[in-house]
């Protein structure tokens, strides 16, 4: 729900009016029994706990996991916080494109650093959440309090995983951190910073598979990447990592996902556009779901393409070093076969 232009005004917050919030939600199924996100963008100063973007509630098939004000990031700078305390967020980019709900959220305003948090959910199965933080001052000791809010939750310190044992739900950081448990479960960093540093962090939410004989996993393999099991096998990426770029993006055994996706692969490209997208794309089944900015050239790498379909229609497509190029106009597209 967006703010009316009234109170946007009143509130004076530096942020543009069309990425002012007070609330924003996505659910896949009418009851309880599928996926719910439900994000918070406005302070209203009232009884509430102290939040600027907070995932005020995240059900993941059916699953309840956060639930509350406290799923947010704290931080401040050699025991200090700014004088003027961010009371706002920005709602950057929120879609479904595919199988995959997304929402980007920033915080310009928070102490000592820009908050981006970018939430992405694939129905029924996970969610990753990615903070960049961006750093505007030198610190000797800059602390970033991430903060679990999972009723029911419990920390196991050994295995390094918040556990939701009545759902059977993991949550993994790809760092080791120093956590307190409790209510609100809080993971602390702390380390010095220059100005124009920027921290990136994943964590991943799922439930754990019986007959699956790979646990859940998130582990850092870059200051801007993480090794998945989802429990298939997985990297995510935010910004330019190997031959995958794009804002963030999610390449696993059975499925791409990116946000201004332009390139990703590990050995060879399996995917790229001159201009960024949105793509959703699920191997087993052959389908890829896109949402284009303008005009853009998409090369998929594709077993076959006698059967290739855009938008329902056939389509032939010229082929070069197995890559097949699709010329897509502004909108959404299916690709299918």
């Amino acid at each position: 729900m967006r703010l009316p232009k009234p109170a946007w005004e009143a509130r004076r917050s530096g942020l543009p009016w069309e990425q002012s919030f007070y609330f924003g939600s996505y659910r896949s199924a009418a009851d309880a029994s599928g996926d719910y996100i439900l994000l918070d963008g406005f302070n209203g100063a009232s009884r509430n706990p102290y939040h600027t973007f907070a995932i005020l509630q995240l059900r993941l098939g059916g699953a309840t996991i956060l639930d509350g004000y406290h799923t947010q990031v704290l931080t401040s700078a050699d025991g200090m916080v700014e004088p003027t305390v961010a009371m706002d967020a920005a709602l950057i980019h929120a879609d479904l494109v595919g199988s995959t709900a997304v929402a980007v959220g920033e915080t310009p305003g928070a102490a000592y650093c820009s908050w981006r948090r970018t939430l992405a959910q694939r129905v029924g199965q996970y969610a990753l959440v990615v903070d960049d933080l961006a750093f505007r001052t030198d610190s000797r000791n800059m602390t970033a309090k991430t903060t679990w809010q999972v009723p029911g939750g419990r920390w196991d310190p050994e295995e390094q995983v918040l556990r939701l044992p009545s759902a059977n739900v993991e949550l993994h950081s790809c760092d080791i951190q120093d956590v307190q448990p409790g209510r609100v479960v809080t993971m602390n960093f702390s380390r010095a910073v220059n100005q124009g540093d920027h921290r990136i962090a994943f964590y991943l939410l799922g439930h754990v598979q019986d007959d699956s004989p790979n646990p859940l996993a998130c582990t850092r393999v870059g200051a801007n990447a993480a090794a998945l099991a989802l429990p298939e096998p997985a990297m995510a990426v935010a910004g330019q990592y190997g031959k995958t770029k794009g804002e963030m993006a999610v390449l696993a055994k059975d499925h791409l996902f990116g946000l201004g996706l332009t390139s990703a692969g590990v050995e060879n490209v399996i995917a790229q556009s001159d201009v960024p997208v949105v793509l959703d794309w699920d191997f087993a089944s052959g389908v890829a779901n896109l949402a284009v900015s303008k005009t853009t050239t998409l090369d998929l790498r594709l077993a076959a393409s006698d059967k290739l379909c855009v938008d329902g229609q056939p389509t032939a497509t010229p082929r070069a070093n197995k890559l097949c190029t699709l010329v897509l106009k502004e909108g959404r597209h299916m690709i299918t076969g």
